[in-house]
């Protein structure tokens, strides 16, 4: 709780102007912090001098094309690189990225205050020795300033290492993680009619479509002959399974489908699956930023509505390569997008 906490006074203080009356309260609050992050910085910083020093977003989607951008990156700048990360389920997941080449773990509180508090605008010149912190609501104002428009998510992240292009990579597996699956799928037994449920999102409104929904559709599907696994619901009569991040794309990927409310999650799977079906909300409203902001990012089609340009921008075919999902705009009732989700389970062979 505490951690959240200070998580939310870091976003608010960002989020003033410098003429805010309350201003200086966040200056002595937040004193402390400022000067033991600088002693970080600098420890870091003097470390890594002849290294590219990144410290990501760590919302799963951002991440992932983050990091995946990074062997590009090497190809123009042939040096180390090393990123920073809050928590070891990061670690384990940034080791399928091959072209990084160290990783350090630092306190949630320290990456937090340096995410959203220390770096007050972004920084587009990216050189040696020096932390840049990759955060998306700087990048946003800087590209808002500049007028650089993006006609998706992952040219904006391409846009943030200087690439020119978008290049889909797929991630290594630890063998470690493959074997753990195997055990888990072998003492599930589990098979090929086995469907994983994500109903999740950190950043859209995934409460559109409550318990009840998914466990409604688990039924239908549990009486086609399916094994439904959710990553969530843990007292729910049907499976539930919380895998290290770096093991739900091997884990899907043995699955008939992996179902996905939109979320980072998907993201992270579509990098190397293309048996997703993901259900995106009519209205595309991000928890963190609102549509003026989305406006100002992106180039939007004027035959469109805001929402459906959204969708267009975040859209996980756009992103990862056509045919890497099935998706679905719940724009309907309840009963109406399960049909629908029904229906594309037996079009593609029950």
């Amino acid at each position: 709780m505490l951690k959240k906490i200070v998580r939310f006074f870091c976003i608010y203080r960002l989020r003033q102007k410098i003429g805010n009356k309350y201003y200086w309260y966040w200056n002595i609050i937040f004193f402390p912090l400022n000067c033991f992050y600088k002693i970080f910085k600098k420890k870091i910083e003097t470390k890594y001098k002849n290294w590219y020093i990144f410290m990501p977003s760590m919302s799963i989607g951002d991440f992932v094309m983050f990091c995946g951008c990074i062997k590009q990156f090497k190809e123009k700048n042939p040096d180390k690189v090393v990123v920073i990360v809050k928590s070891k389920k990061y670690y384990d997941l940034i080791k399928c990225f091959l072209s990084i080449d160290d990783i350090l773990i630092i306190n949630e509180f320290i990456y937090y205050f340096g995410f959203f508090e220390y770096q007050k605008e972004y920084i587009k010149e990216i050189k040696k020795g020096f932390i840049h912190v990759m955060n998306i609501e700087l990048l946003s104002s800087y590209c808002y300033k500049t007028g650089n428009k993006f006609e998706k998510l992952s040219d904006l992240i391409k846009y943030s290492l200087n690439l020119n292009t978008f290049q889909k990579v797929s991630l290594k597996y630890c063998q470690c993680d493959i074997d753990y699956v195997n055990e888990i799928w072998n003492k599930m037994k589990l098979n090929d009619k086995t469907i994983f449920i994500s109903p999740k999102s950190l950043s859209l409104d995934c409460n559109l479509l409550n318990k009840n929904f998914w466990m409604n559709l688990a039924k239908k599907l549990t009486q086609k002959g399916f094994k439904v696994i959710f990553n969530e619901y843990k007292n729910s009569k049907y499976c539930s399974l919380f895998l290290q991040l770096s093991q739900v794309p091997i884990f899907v990927g043995k699955c008939r489908y992996g179902i996905f409310f939109r979320s980072g999650l998907a993201d992270l799977v579509a990098m190397n699956n293309k048996n997703l079906i993901v259900i995106y909300p009519e209205k595309m409203y991000h928890i963190d930023y609102d549509y003026t902001s989305y406006k100002n990012l992106f180039k939007f089609n004027k035959k469109l509505s805001i929402d459906e340009n959204l969708k267009e921008c975040l859209s996980i075919n756009n992103i990862w390569g056509k045919g890497t999902a099935k998706e679905l705009i719940f724009d309907c009732t309840e009963q109406e997008i399960e049909n629908r989700i029904l229906n594309e389970i037996e079009i593609n062979g029950e």
